[in-house]
């Protein structure tokens, strides 16, 4: 088609610009179905990107969550044993001599 646009001339003018508007009609279905199509991908793909997104949010959301509670855990267990050990060094020994 660009071929056809360059080697227009001043004479045949009327006939090649007729003759290239009845080629761009019988082209137009083909041109609008693969722009159709070409939508209708980058649809698919922002929504398979948005998918993935929730699924890493989610998953990321988990992983906080699993971690606070090993945290919550940790400090608790933390708290008890450093209680105990204060308990135990102001507890008075029992003598084992009689």
């Amino acid at each position: 088609m660009a071929a056809q646009i360059d080697a227009l001339t001043v004479n045949d003018l009327d006939p090649t610009i007729e003759k290239l508007h009845r080629e761009l009609e019988d082209m137009a279905p083909l041109v609008r179905s693969v722009a159709v199509d070409a939508v209708q991908i980058f649809a698919y793909v922002a929504a398979e990107r948005r998918a993935q997104e929730e699924r890493l949010f989610i998953r990321f959301l988990a992983q906080s969550l699993i971690l606070f509670v090993l945290m919550g855990i940790g400090t608790y267990l933390i708290v008890r044993l450093w209680r105990e050990l204060e308990n135990a060094r102001f507890r008075p020994r029992a003598s084992r001599h009689p």
